[in-house]
């Protein structure tokens, strides 16, 4: 009985893919193509991520070039009334991330609105807890739209900082029609 083996053909085809046709030198892998984006904290993305990456940094520079950013920590700090002053040369995500500021605007614009607010925590869930009632805040006690309101986890992890700037000036504005007696 002959011994089975694979057809001559298909080896030769396997062993013409990995190591060239003459057999003996070595395999030779495609061209990778690294055109991807690389973030602050320095991860490598790529395709689809790499282009959303790309996006929002295009409408954060965009925000920034607009001034829109100084006008949303102006209202901020004057609204906080010195809570926790933003530190010179502090990223917008630094100094909002923990919820605290923002809780504290929440508290003089209606005192009394956020009656827990987790100070000094370094657990992120105590974080998410602060800007999660700050959104709620904005959404129940002043009406913002939904689509006004930043995902707490965005500013949390710095993914979309511009709907973090948009909701605070919607925020703003909401404020100034409200005290407006016209």
């Amino acid at each position: 009985a002959a011994a089975l083996s694979a057809p001559p053909r298909l080896e030769a085809n396997y062993r013409d893919q990995f190591f060239g046709a003459a057999g003996g030198g070595a395999a030779v892998p495609p061209p990778i193509n690294h055109s991807g984006a690389v973030t602050t904290s320095g991860r490598a993305l790529f395709g689809m991520e790499a282009e959303d990456y790309a996006r929002r940094a295009a409408k954060w520079e965009a925000l920034q070039a607009s001034g829109a950013e100084d006008e949303a920590v102006a209202f901020v700090e004057a609204a906080a009334s010195g809570e926790a002053p933003r530190a010179d040369g502090e990223s917008l995500q630094g100094w909002l991330g923990d919820g605290v500021v923002l809780c504290a605007v929440a508290n003089a614009l209606r005192p009394g609105a956020i009656k827990k607010i987790n100070r000094g925590s370094k657990l992120a869930f105590k974080h998410l807890e602060n800007l999660s009632a700050f959104t709620r805040f904005c959404r129940e006690v002043v009406g913002l739209a939904t689509a006004d309101i930043f995902d707490p986890l965005d500013l949390f992890h710095g993914r979309d900082m511009v709907a973090v700037v948009l909701c605070l000036l919607a925020l703003k504005r909401a404020v100034a029609s409200a005290d407006d007696p016209a």
